[in-house]
């Protein structure tokens, strides 16, 4: 229900009809600073930078001011719910706390499968197995001649041969255990550039008509057959019984972005987690990271904002004056801003040596780039409604300056250029 973006405290409502097509609503609490006592005061809700919403069918921004009654108050909504002084999870009803204790369950076995780390002492290990003088000591060389200014490339091309020579013989021996198969080591990650850096070389080498000696080659395919082999090894360890397809990583990739970062209901995504955490082909760590954010928006359900009623309510209301725009349609409302600012239209044409333009004509330019509702709750109950939309036309009459018109409660009751 909750979540936290940038220190601010944001409450995501799923309204039950979209308004202009925006079925995700995330609310941040409007606040302002008071220098009196040092604090910060609530004034509301507000939807931050970057929604848009489909009006006439044409994206537009849409900005959404929710007021409840009491305010400005002294204490942030998300604050009372932080210090409320129990344990979130006690207001989950039983059936979710015991998930809870499922999902943890789960999580903790997964972590305990977890092989140990490859550390510094693992990473030495590997030096055991190849001379690592003769063999750092090419790559050294190589890389060296590749990144000299001084050289051309078919210079470049000529002379790299003889090092990558030498580390092909230093790898063609390489024989290591199978604890030191694995592809989550630094050594895994050095065997890969080798197989980029050699084969590079011989594309350029044979752009420019340099023949490099038939080691370097064998070097690209060695080390190119050594990682896939690294990768097999980490797949066993991390208990993956295959690589996947690129049709399977496509779709786990899809699966992984909407369970984790998408504005999607909890429900939803809580579902897209559990095909994740017992996919078979994703990793151990991909699987803990699964349970983890199952964990996450789970205990997220027992937060509520307390003005969540009042909020659903004026969203539903909100409904009321999208549909009549959209009723309404773009070429009335062009048309009927067209003839309210016929006369100072026609002065800002006269006045800048311009020919006077009919309004029927002028109309069309005018396009919607902002709707804006506030809400406020009426002491006797109900919701009113404030709806400022701001146009510009193409024309760039009264010099590019914006024309906003204000819809009060469903009556229009300005309509003029903004300053």
């Amino acid at each position: 229900m909750t979540d936290t973006e940038n220190d601010k405290t944001v409450w995501n409502f799923y309204p039950a009809e979209p308004i202009a097509g925006v079925s995700h609503i995330p609310l941040e609490e409007d606040t302002e600073f008071s220098p009196e006592t040092f604090t910060f005061r609530f004034l509301g809700y507000k939807t931050g930078y970057g929604l848009n919403a489909t009006l006439w069918g044409k994206k537009v921004s849409l900005s959404l001011f929710i007021v409840p009654p009491e305010t400005p108050r002294e204490i942030l909504p998300g604050e009372s719910q932080n210090n409320a002084g129990n344990d979130p999870e006690n207001a989950l009803p039983e059936e979710k706390r015991q998930y809870l204790e499922t999902l943890r369950k789960k999580r903790d076995e997964l972590k305990a499968l977890l092989p140990p780390p490859a550390d510094e002492a693992l990473e030495e290990r590997y030096w055991q197995y190849i001379d690592s003088e003769r063999f750092i000591g090419s790559f050294k060389k190589a890389v060296a001649i590749w990144n000299d200014p001084m050289r051309n490339r078919r210079a470049k091309c000529e002379q790299v041969g003889a090092p990558l020579t030498e580390m092909y013989g230093a790898l063609q021996t390489l024989q290591l255990p199978d604890e030191l198969v694995r592809d989550d080591t630094q050594f895994t990650v050095m065997l890969a550039k080798i197989m980029q850096f050699s084969r590079k070389a011989g594309e350029i080498a044979a752009e420019n008509g340099v023949t490099l000696p038939p080691e370097v080659a064998r070097l690209t395919q060695l080390a190119d057959t050594l990682t896939d082999r690294m990768i097999e090894g980490g797949n066993r360890l991390y208990g993956i019984p295959r690589d996947m397809t690129q049709e399977e990583h496509d779709a786990y990739s899809d699966l992984k972005l909407v369970a984790l970062y998408s504005d999607k209901p909890a429900k939803e995504r809580l579902s897209l987690l559990e095909t994740l955490w017992d996919y078979p082909l994703a990793d151990l760590d991909d699987r803990i990271g699964f349970l983890e954010k199952a964990i996450e928006l789970t205990r997220e359900e027992a937060l509520h904002c307390p003005d969540e009623t009042l909020i659903n309510r004026h969203l539903a209301a909100i409904g009321a004056p999208i549909g009549q725009l959209e009723a309404e349609g773009e070429a009335a409302w062009q048309q009927q801003i067209a003839e309210k600012l016929a006369a100072p239209m026609a002065a800002w044409r006269q006045f800048s040596g311009h020919p006077p333009v009919p309004a029927s004509q002028w109309a069309p330019d005018i396009r919607l780039q902002s709707v804006t509702i506030e809400t406020r709750e009426r002491e006797n109950g109900g919701t009113d409604l404030r709806t400022r939309l701001r146009f510009l036309d193409d024309n760039r009459a009264f010099d590019g300056r914006p024309i906003e018109a204000v819809i009060e409660n469903g009556q229009v009751t300005d309509i003029s250029v903004s300053d």
